[in-house]
């Protein structure tokens, strides 16, 4: 292939990936606007809140045994 020729298809190639960056665009404006429809759903805001307490109890109950433990050991080591 000509030199000229492979400048045409280099040019082709970048207007196909400026097309396809400007569609990704336009998706994720759209997906966005639905994520923060959703978001604003107060079905799910309550379902948000009631898996970060229960993580936060989660984490808690995890504390507090592991804090156990440790008492136990130094109380055996005294």
């Amino acid at each position: 292939m000509t030199e000229e020729g492979n400048v045409k298809e280099a040019s082709a190639g970048s207007r196909t990936e400026t097309n396809r960056r400007r569609d990704c665009k336009k998706d994720c404006g759209s997906y966005r606007g639905r994520v923060e429809e959703s978001l604003n759903n107060e079905e799910i805001k309550m379902e948000i809140k009631s898996r970060l307490e229960e993580g936060q109890r989660g984490i808690l109950d995890e504390v507090a045994t592991q804090l156990e433990k440790q008492k136990e050991a130094a109380l055996l080591e005294a």
